[in-house]
């Protein structure tokens, strides 16, 4: 379910775009739910996404950016108000899907506003990260990134679980 190519095996910006493109997946399906306008659907969709992003950005936030922000503090300092207009948006989201009244046009935008964010990162970032720390921090950082990503990996459901 998580990013498991041999390259993400050894950067830490390569799990991290891999990661991108499963929560790319997931709000993708979210959106299908969503146009078909079938709530019961939507929730369980909404949840493993909601998770996901959220520990993605934690991730990011406690593993990642504390290294970044030395040499770029404006940088840094707004990646993470990207991160809380995203969290602003997601809580928004969350209620109305909790309501049965998520909107299709409502999660397009959040999508598209993840995407740009994800661009941004990855182009900047994640670039940084694998340039600039040295591999036995790089090492160190993937590791703490899968583990803080895959505790929000929901157990799965009945239906999902391995016969």
């Amino acid at each position: 379910m998580h990013p498991t190519t041999s390259e993400s095996a050894v950067s830490p910006r390569a799990f991290l775009i891999s990661d991108h493109a499963r929560l790319a997946r997931l709000g993708e399906k979210l959106l299908i739910s969503a146009r078909a306008g079938d709530p019961p659907d939507v929730c369980p969709s909404w949840n493993e996404f909601e998770q996901g992003l959220l520990a993605h950005l934690e991730a990011e936030e406690v593993e990642l950016l504390p290294h970044f922000e030395a040499g770029h503090r404006l940088e840094t300092d707004a990646l993470r108000l990207e991160h809380a207009r995203i969290r602003h948006l997601v809580d928004k989201m969350g209620l109305s899907v909790e309501l049965h009244e998520a909107k299709a046009d409502a999660l397009e935008e959040l999508l598209r506003i993840i995407r740009e964010h994800s661009a941004r990162e990855e182009n900047l970032l994640y670039r940084w990260t694998d340039k600039n720390l040295p591999p036995p921090l790089r090492a160190r950082l993937l590791a703490r990134l899968r583990r803080t990503v895959s505790q929000a990996s929901p157990a799965p459901r009945p239906s999902e679980a391995p016969r």
